[in-house]
């Protein structure tokens, strides 16, 4: 018995192409474009106009919770009111406290309605 063996054909599935998704906005800073691109990396390829507007907003709420926390980290969560002699006057909570926890909770808000806040199996 013999067997020819002739050419041998290989059909490869065609390869289809997969959307990229779109970079980050131009007008954003350097820490929210980052924010941005994390968020983006969970989310689906294809967002409405409305996700798009959502993680815009969500980026620059995270940036700007991570540099009060970051400010709250190196300075403290007071400031402490001194006289001219040094004698302390008065104790007077950071700014960034309430920064911090308006965008958080925003941060949260937006990050719920895109989806990030779910686990994906």
């Amino acid at each position: 018995m013999t067997t020819t063996r002739g050419p041998r054909r290989v059909t490869r599935a065609k390869r289809t192409q997969q959307p990229t998704p779109p970079a980050p906005p131009g007008w954003l800073s350097d820490d929210e474009r980052r924010a941005w691109s994390e968020a983006r990396g969970r989310l689906p390829v294809e967002l409405t106009a409305q996700q798009e507007q959502q993680l815009e907003a969500y980026a620059v709420e995270r940036a700007r919770w991570l540099a009060s926390e970051a400010h709250l980290r190196e300075h403290g969560l007071v400031y402490l009111l001194r006289t001219d002699k040094g004698e302390l006057t008065k104790v007077v909570e950071a700014p960034e406290v309430k920064i911090a926890a308006r965008a958080q909770d925003r941060m949260l808000k937006l990050g719920g309605q895109l989806g990030l806040g779910r686990s994906r199996a």
